[in-house]
């Protein structure tokens, strides 16, 4: 049984009730010891992994997109807008890695800056930002992955650091060491 204390959302923190004894505290440790690149682990658990990975990744991209439009001075907002990106990462993240898909999300930043600048730096219409952002990098991402481009994996941007949750899952859960999972291609690491 898990409890949950001290909540803030930019930190994870539980205890474990360990009621029945040393056997438990046992089990826990066994569980520990092992990691999803145990033998038989990651086929039983393909799916639970794929979608963690894919969760954990697409909002760390959405992340890097939301601040690196704020910072080029045209910011994408809205929920709707989010979706529309979701969906073509999920494609994206089949053929790239979450550092690809960061140098993707930044080229396209750029391009959008310079797009929009006839607009001046402080238009601020997010219908129509949204509106580009919703149609070009759909059409720029699907152009990437019909195609066979190289694409140069950028390192992690201090401003989008890894959560907490990334580390737990890559680090403890998948074994991934340090920040080599940024690297790894998900469909590379879960064999079907």
């Amino acid at each position: 049984m898990f409890y949950v204390f001290d909540l803030n959302v930019f930190e994870a923190n539980w205890t474990i009730n360990t009621e029945q004894g040393f056997s438990k505290i046992m089990a826990i440790n066994k569980l520990n010891n092992r990691t999803a690149r145990a033998k038989g682990w990651v086929t039983d658990w393909n799916s639970e992994i794929k979608n963690i990975w894919l969760k954990i990744v697409i909002d760390e991209c959405i992340e890097f997109m939301l601040i690196t439009s704020a910072l080029n001075g045209y910011p994408i907002g809205g929920v709707d807008i989010r979706n529309k990106i979701k969906i073509t990462l999920e494609k994206l993240l089949k053929k790239y890695t979450e550092s690809q898909c960061f140098t993707i999300i930044w080229a396209f930043c750029q391009l959008s800056k310079n797009c929009l600048k006839d607009q001046g730096v402080y238009y601020k219409d997010h219908k129509e930002i949204n509106a580009f952002t919703s149609t070009v990098f759909d059409e720029r991402c699907e152009e990437l992955l019909e195609d066979d481009y190289e694409i140069h994996g950028m390192t992690r941007p201090v401003i989008c650091p890894r959560s907490k949750l990334n580390k737990i899952f890559f680090n403890n859960i998948l074994g991934i060491k340090g920040d080599a999972g940024y690297y790894t291609l998900m469909n590379d690491f879960i064999k079907k």
